[in-house]
């Protein structure tokens, strides 16, 4: 499953074998962040940084947890400039 920014940012993740990617996608300055919560569990929050670089991705991997919410951003520094909503799973 993925949600994307305005072209600027994709969160993807997978159900088995969870991991879960950032990726910058338009090769700007901005920055690419995936933020997401594991397992059901409120407190399991968890961000991936991806540094500007066009199509370059982070990568993050939780084993059996579940990701059940999770959203994409585009940082500008540390102003959010664009966003998608959380989306449940």
């Amino acid at each position: 499953m993925c949600t994307s920014t305005s072209g600027a940012a994709l969160a993807c993740f997978a159900e088995r074998n969870t991991f879960v990617f950032a990726c910058d996608t338009g090769g700007d300055t901005h920055q690419a962040r995936a933020e997401y919560f594991v397992g059901g569990d409120p407190t399991a929050r968890f961000e991936i940084h991806q540094l500007a670089g066009k199509d370059s991705c982070g990568k993050a991997e939780h084993g059996d947890l579940s990701i059940s919410m999770y959203r994409a951003s585009v940082y500008n520094n540390n102003r959010r400039i664009a966003t998608r909503q959380y989306k449940y799973n």
